[in-house]
């Protein structure tokens, strides 16, 4: 039998493959990413989820763009 955490640690697996998979230029390539999915991720819409990754990507290059040209000026 197989554990509940197992089905949906393997459920986070599949949603997540599937909006990298679909959103391949979200961070620069190699870059590495890792998620997190939060408890009660699974009630959320794919929609959903996959804009909160693109939102968070454009937050997260935003930021290190700034730092960039911070160091840049210095």
């Amino acid at each position: 039998m197989v554990s509940n955490r197992a089905v949906h640690r393997n459920y986070a697996k599949r949603i997540f493959r599937e909006i990298f998979r679909r959103n391949p230029a979200a961070f620069p390539p190699g870059w590495d990413v890792i998620v997190i999915a939060r408890r009660g991720f699974e009630k959320l819409s794919f929609e959903s989820l996959e804009a909160s990754y693109r939102e968070a990507a454009r937050r997260i290059i935003s930021r290190v763009d700034r730092k960039n040209q911070a160091s840049d000026k210095a």
